[in-house]
């Protein structure tokens, strides 16, 4: 495995175990071995081969010794430099984790994870194989079964890390477990219609994401894609669509193409930008924006574009957790939007204190500016690029246009690109549940569900060394003092989607 990618590996490890030792880490990775049975009886079984592909797609990302047993065909979608890393059954093997597919195989191992899907329900078990019908067929629990298997994976590799260890477990993904196993009714609709969706965001959790939906059924509208940068080394540690065949493509191209192969109905707009430069095309923003980005500021200045919906969807590495998540935002329902949960602390500031904030600018020195309609100078442009970071050859282009041009919309969130800091890789699985996790969620809410459902409504937080509950999903009440709750702001919302309140 190129140093690049283990070097991500080795950094998330030591970010979580608090063990700095390189070469331990090393040592424990390398003499870890993982195999993957799947019986020939299944062949035909369209959740099992779904959920094999994926194992056998992440796995060797951070693992580096991977036998597979089995069908050659789960393997065809797979470039030359991914099968290499796989061992395909040859010489003598000592496996610390055995998965075993189906329900006839006997492995020699002590080490065994059972597994499964059918429906909407997953099964992972260390003590006896899924009995269940793999009828009817759903990509998604299959993919969440994958990624749920792999993170058995990694609390194994690391058992020094406090983990919550999956011993048997079934489970689904419209009652979260609270009803009986496995839920196979409400199949998912035949086609499911977007006005107008967008993706910020084409790395790992982005990729996950669409590589989830795009085949699940026919989509038909329009999508558009958008991400300034290009698949690195890097990024194969995480990302299930990124190989050593495709580095330098355009993330933005991959999965593109991805979706308009199993949807021809659909148009794609490819970006290939940051969001602040896709924010200043004639292109308005979508009804629906799914914010898949590293980083606070782009979300919040994608909540001050008023889409009707904002997904937000994230991993976690901070405070030695590993944890993924997702978000459900409108202006108009009770819980929070997208910039409320972004200052814990301190409080959610105002539209006019967050400029403030941002700018160095004093509140009321905005407000007398603004009301004046004063230009740009020069020196504004210099503080900004002191206060901010933000390249002074970016703000000159703007010295002579009004004030307001630094602030964004009429809801006044500052619109410049600004440096932050790249967040820690997490594991891969946990950026490929997190995209999972909310490609389920933006299905759903396509669909008539009984009562008994339980839609994330505005947020769901997942430890990924943990077991996933109907506890992980949560209300998240309004900051009183967050933007989202001035007047302003909400009649704005409010005519540009037709809301009558």
């Amino acid at each position: 495995m190129p140093d690049p990618i283990r070097a991500k590996n080795f950094e998330t490890l030591a970010v979580i175990s608090n063990n700095n030792d390189i070469n331990t880490l090393r040592k424990k990775i390398d003499s870890f071995g993982v195999e993957v049975i799947f019986p020939k009886e299944l062949e035909n079984d369209v959740n099992s081969i779904i959920c094999c592909y994926a194992i056998l797609n992440l796995l060797p990302r951070f693992i580096t010794t991977v036998r597979y047993t089995g069908p050659t065909s789960i393997l065809k979608d797979f470039p030359p430099s991914h099968i290499s890393k796989i061992n395909l059954g040859e010489g003598v093997w000592n496996s610390s984790v055995t998965i075993v597919f189906g329900k006839n195989t006997k492995p020699n191992s002590q080490n065994v994870l059972y597994i499964g899907s059918a429906g909407w329900s997953s099964y992972i078990s260390t003590k006896k194989p899924c009995e269940w019908n793999p009828l009817p067929v759903n990509s998604l629990s299959a993919l969440y079964t994958a990624g749920l298997v792999v993170g058995e994976v990694f609390k194994r590799l690391l058992p020094e890390i406090p983990s919550e260890k999956i011993s048997h477990f079934e489970y689904d993904l419209i009652t979260h477990g609270t009803e009986k196993q496995p839920v196979v009714e409400h199949p998912v609709p035949e086609t499911i219609h977007f006005e107008d969706l967008t993706l910020v965001g084409c790395g790992a959790v982005g990729q996950a994401l669409v590589f989830a939906l795009k085949g699940i059924t026919r989509f038909w509208g329009s999508v558009s894609f958008v991400d300034a940068d290009k698949l690195e080394p890097s990024n194969e540690q995480r990302y299930i669509g990124a190989f050593e065949e495709n580095r330098g493509v355009q993330k933005t191209e991959i999965i593109s193409q991805w979706f308009a192969q199993f949807n021809p109905g659909i148009a794609t707009f490819r970006a290939p930008m940051k969001y602040e430069e896709y924010a200043k095309l004639s292109k308005p923003l979508g009804e629906e924006v799914i914010s898949a980005v590293d980083n606070e500021k782009t979300r919040i200045n994608i909540q001050a574009g008023l889409p009707k919906v904002q997904w937000n969807v994230w991993t976690d590495t901070s405070q030695n957790t590993l944890r993924y998540g997702a978000g459900y935002h409108t202006i108009g329902g009770p819980y929070q939007c997208a910039a409320c949960g972004y200052f814990p602390t301190m409080g959610t500031p105002s539209q006019m204190e967050m400029n403030a904030i941002r700018t160095g600018f004093t509140k009321e020195d905005i407000e007398k500016r603004l009301a004046s309609n004063d230009t740009v100078t020069e020196q504004d442009t210099l503080q900004v690029a002191k206060n901010t970071g933000a390249p002074i050859a970016n703000l000159k282009e703007i010295v002579g246009r009004p004030f307001e041009e630094l602030l964004h919309g009429d809801c006044g969130v500052f619109r410049l690109e600004f440096h932050e800091a790249p967040a820690v890789a997490p594991a891969p699985h946990a950026s490929f549940l997190a995209g999972v996790f909310l490609a389920v969620q933006i299905v759903l809410r396509k669909m008539k569900l009984p009562s008994s459902a339980k839609l994330m409504e505005s947020i769901a937080d997942f430890d990924a060394l943990g077991i996933p509950n109907v506890n992980c999903l949560m209300k998240k009440q309004k900051h009183p003092k967050c933007f989202c709750n001035d007047p302003v702001y909400q009649d704005s919302y409010n005519k540009k989607w037709n809301i009558t309140k």
